[in-house]
């Protein structure tokens, strides 16, 4: 056998374990993604489970629905500054919606407190005319409710805004393909919202 005949030989010999080995990796991380999911979804279930009655009817009877109206959701928000039983129980239904990558924990309790249609009209701090939820008292609650999240790498504070500044930017987009409407960008699909609000009145 050449020296060429055996350098093309090894070469495809090489090229063959390289794929393999991308094959297995590429299994091990939907494995661990798969494994990650089910994890999250038992801790869910065993919070709910480990709760007393008590506990279990205040979950229960609090947010049935997310808010659809602004005014709606500023007056149960200012009611959690003065009400620690109500800020404790919304931290304790926050904290059972955990499992999974951050971004997904963060979007759960998100989809717990607001409808897709008013998370439009808010962004983590206010920009671009929109109400802060920075600013609220929802907001406190739910980083007292995942900043204690075991996980690597660890979640702060800071990882937690960015979660949430994903959440509104990508509200739009999310909003756009419930109601099977194309969406460009949020400031301009607020404006549609608000016309089309105007012309009802």
């Amino acid at each position: 056998m050449t020296t060429e005949a055996k350098f093309e030989r090894f070469e495809t010999m090489f090229s063959a374990i390289l794929d393999n080995q991308r094959q297995m990796l590429s299994a091990i991380t939907a494995l661990k993604a798969n494994q990650d999911t089910h994890m999250g979804h038992a801790g869910r279930q065993l919070d709910y489970l480990s709760l007393t009655t008590q506990q279990h009817e205040a979950y229960i009877c609090f947010l049935k629905n997310p808010f659809d109206n602004i005014d709606e959701f500023k007056t149960f928000d200012s009611t959690l500054g003065g009400d620690e039983k109500k800020r404790k129980q919304l931290i304790s239904q926050f904290r059972l919606q955990r499992g999974g990558p951050l971004h997904d924990f963060v979007r759960r309790i998100m989809n717990l407190l607001f409808t897709e249609r008013l998370a439009l009209f808010f962004s983590y701090a206010g920009q671009k005319g929109n109400v802060s939820f920075q600013s609220t008292k929802s907001y406190f609650c739910l980083i007292d409710a995942v900043k204690n999240l075991k996980a690597e790498p660890p979640v702060t504070e800071n990882s937690i805004n960015a979660s949430l500044k994903y959440f509104f930017k990508d509200s739009a987009k999310r909003y756009g393909k419930h109601k099977g409407e194309a969406v460009f960008c949020k400031g301009k699909f607020l404006q549609q919202i608000t016309n089309t609000n105007a012309d009802k009145e």
